[in-house]
């Protein structure tokens, strides 16, 4: 299903789902801290730059991948403009500044301007894998299907689950 936006209190984008499975989870951006939400159970919390093209697919693709461990497994999805955003939320902040993230270049001609961002491959998404409120793993980028599988698998692991299989 196709993602759609508004502007929270805060006038930041909020994500929102329709017609979406009860495993996939809108969560706000930038909050003040951890969700309790995100305290209970195991989580994928996958972390889509707002303009980045590629970061959405990414969450519909997770979307599907999760789908078979749907009972075991929640899936937050949460939009970001800058990366401190995750300071408030991320046990370990250092861990999720990667530095730049985009290259961002501004040009003007005959009165139009042109704003073009290209965002790092190995920067973003954020992805976050919680067990009971506590990080199980961090990783920054453009993941395969493969190393997806392998977030699943861990956080399985994690909890004593036993494989996703």
């Amino acid at each position: 299903m196709p993602f759609r936006y508004t502007t929270n209190d805060m006038g930041k984008t909020q994500l929102v789902l329709e017609g979406e499975p009860d495993y996939v989870v809108a969560l706000a951006s930038s909050p003040s801290g951890l969700e309790d939400e995100l305290k209970q159970s195991k989580w994928i919390v996958v972390c889509m730059a707002e303009w980045s093209i590629h970061d959405l697919k990414a969450g519909h693709r997770t979307i599907k991948l999760v789908a078979p461990y749907s009972d075991r497994v929640k899936l937050g999805l949460r939009l970001y403009d800058y990366p401190q955003e995750h300071t408030t939320w991320v046990p370990d902040p250092v861990t999720v500044l990667t530095g730049d993230q985009a290259d961002i270049v501004a040009s003007e001609q005959n009165g139009i301007r042109e704003v073009t961002i290209t965002g790092r491959a190995d920067a973003s998404p954020l992805w976050v894998t919680f067990s009971g409120g506590h990080v199980v793993s961090i990783r920054h980028g453009q993941l395969s299907d493969t190393e997806m599988e392998g977030l699943i698998d861990q956080l399985l692991e994690e909890v004593g689950n036993g494989s996703r299989r």
